[in-house]
């Protein structure tokens, strides 16, 4: 027998895109990093310091002084 009020599982709920952020490495040479948040690996080459992090994980690399946030 069944009551009017049935448990529903609640739905998963969806990762949102937290887009990117740009930013410039300001070190000698290459840089691989790994972000401390997403785990992703980041790599700057001497040729192309500018990339695209996630911003969960561009904090961490604002604080080593390293990189800037591109505008």
């Amino acid at each position: 027998m069944r009551s009017g009020h049935e448990l529903i599982a609640p739905r998963a709920c969806k990762i949102g895109d937290f887009g990117v952020v740009k930013m410039l490495y300001r070190g000698n040479g290459s840089a691989q990093i790994r972000g401390c948040v997403t785990g992703r690996m980041y790599q700057f080459p001497r040729q192309d310091p500018v990339q695209g992090v996630d911003p969960r994980d561009a904090v961490m690399l604002i604080r080593t002084r390293l990189f800037t946030p591109v505008l």
